[in-house]
């Protein structure tokens, strides 16, 4: 049983010569790259089957937004959901299928949820599982993007370059080949690819931010993100942080 997701309407191609024809990914890379998406999306089938539903009830519509929908849930026992992770329903209002939603906040036996859809003001019972397979969906979406499956998000060179030197497939352009060592194994191409980098590259950092009064801001070591996604009770943060390499002990 799949878990029904809010969709985007694509976006119409633009007329051909409007951008340049994308440059393809190298084929380690690619083949690397798949093999990655593979065994996540295999993790996350397994941790799927291994969920199990947990009875709530007395459901509360408390908000109704334009894109999301807040509700509270008693049940009758103590949840153990972590707040700011992301869980699976399944009611009526639903036709009995799941719909991810997200958990805002646990106290005891109350648990608040973030919902795409409307279920109505009133949900007298439903069902609830965790969702631990998210971050592996996450991962895999990372890797689609690295991929260039979704063109819209596709990876500028740069960064599948950086990649590449991370995953021991191929040099920095700082560094001169030296036959004693490049063939000595996968392991020391990584840590060679890694020691060698650029310094101050900046990294991109997403961060999911939940509260149920509302976040004002969101620092990632100082530097201030932006909200790309979501509300200010639960959205996504972005923020480019500048990175010194190698780092020192206990800074990371």
């Amino acid at each position: 049983m799949t878990a029904r997701t809010p969709t985007t309407p694509a976006k119409p191609a633009s007329p051909s010569g409007d951008e340049a024809s994308p440059v393809p990914i190298p084929a380690p890379l690619a083949n690397m790259l798949g093999q990655m998406a593979a065994a996540l999306a295999e993790e996350a089938r397994h941790a799927q089957k291994g969920a199990d539903w947990v009875r709530i009830r007395n459901g509360r519509r408390l908000r109704a937004g334009l894109d999301r929908t807040l509700y509270c849930f008693d049940a009758d026992s103590d949840l153990w959901f972590p707040p700011g992770t992301t869980a699976e329903i399944q009611a009526a209002a639903t036709d009995n299928e799941p719909v991810v939603v997200e958990v805002l906040e646990v106290r005891g036996q109350s648990v608040w949820l973030e919902s795409p859809e409307d279920l109505g003001e009133s949900i007298a019972s439903a069902k609830l599982r965790s969702n631990p397979w998210y971050l592996l969906d996450e991962l895999r979406t990372r890797i689609d993007e690295l991929q260039g499956l979704d063109p819209e998000r596709r990876r500028p060179p740069e960064e599948l370059r950086i990649v590449e030197c991370l995953l021991g497939l191929a040099a920095p352009h700082n560094r001169k080949p030296n036959p004693k060592t490049d063939n000595d194994g996968p392991s020391h191409g990584i840590a060679q690819g890694y020691e060698e980098l650029p310094a101050n590259e900046p990294v991109t950092v997403v961060v999911p931010a939940n509260d149920v009064v509302g976040i004002a801001a969101v620092l990632v070591n100082g530097i201030a993100a932006t909200r790309t996604a979501g509300t200010t009770q639960a959205g996504t943060w972005l923020a480019t942080v500048p990175v010194t390499l190698p780092v020192a002990p206990g800074s990371a």
